[in-house]
């Protein structure tokens, strides 16, 4: 019979693929995108929105990596 649910395989049917990069180069591309943020790092979003925003785009990325890219895009802004 059929009771109108759906079964596991349309589950994972819908579950995007996570993304894999090494942390070094997520850190890079992160960092990069700050630098080039509209307004300046006052307006960056928090280490929580770039996860949440990371996930969502269905890549793995933990919350070293993005301090990592945050004090690197910090030091990238950073006059010499």
């Amino acid at each position: 019979s059929n009771d109108g649910s759906r079964g596991l395989g349309d589950v994972y049917k819908r579950q995007r693929p996570t993304a894999a990069m090494r942390d070094s180069t997520l850190a890079k591309v992160i960092a990069a995108l700050l630098c080039a943020w509209p307004g300046g790092k006052a307006k960056w979003p928090s280490g929580k929105d770039l996860e949440a925003a990371a996930q969502s785009a269905g890549i793995a990325v933990s919350d070293d990596s993005i301090r990592k890219a945050i004090a690197l895009a910090e030091e990238e802004m950073t006059p010499k």
